[in-house]
C-alpha cells in the first residue's frame, strides 16, 4: 500500500517535469502501532501529542509530535517531532517531519524521517484522535 501511494505521488510530481523522473527505491517495510498518551494545546492552533507503542524491528517506541498549520489552510498542515525506541540494550533516536491532511478526527500523515542507525525512512499512516491510535506503514529509502 505504501509503495502504491508513494508511486502515485512521485509519478504525479515527475509528470510536471518531463526532463527527468524521480526514482525512489524502498526496502524493509514494517508497521508502527502507537497509542496516544496525551494531547494538548495552549492556543488552539498548535497541538502536541505524545504516543508510545510498538515500532516493529525497533521495538518499544516513545514519541513526541507537534502539529501546526503555518499556512492557515485549516485541514492541512505540517508536523515535526522526535522518537526513541529500544530493543534490549540498543536505543535508537529519530527525527520525524512531514505533512498531514485532516478529516474529522483523523489525520492522514506523510513523513520523511532520519534514524540514528543512518537510515532514511518514508512513513504513511493515520493519527486518530478519537480512537487514540497512530498507525503507520514504514519503509527504508534506498540511497
Amino acid at each position: 500500500m505504501i509503495k502504491n501511494i508513494l508511486a502515485l505521488i512521485f509519478i504525479t510530481a515527475s509528470g510536471l517535469n518531463t526532463t527527468g523522473a524521480i526514482e525512489i527505491e524502498f526496502e524493509n517495510p514494517f508497521t508502527i502501532e502507537l497509542s496516544i498518551d496525551s494531547v494538548f494545546t495552549e492556543d488552539g492552533k498548535t497541538y502536541r501529542i505524545s504516543a508510545s507503542g510498538n515500532a516493529g524491528p525497533y521495538g518499544r517506541a516513545y514519541s513526541s509530535w507537534v502539529f501546526t498549520d503555518k499556512l492557515e489552510m485549516g485541514d492541512k498542515g505540517e508536523f515535526s517531532g522526535t522518537a526513541w525506541t529500544q530493543v534490549g540494550d540498543e536505543v535508537f533516536e529519530a527525527s520525524i517531519q512531514g505533512v498531514y491532511v485532516k478529516t474529522g478526527s483523523v489525520f492522514k500523515v506523510y513523513s520523511l524521517d532520519i534514524v540514528s542507525d543512518n537510515k532514511l525512512q518514508m512513513k504513511v499512516g493515520q493519527v486518530d484522535l478519537v480512537k487514540k491510535t497512530m498507525r503507520f506503514e514504514v519503509s527504508d529509502i534506498v540511497p
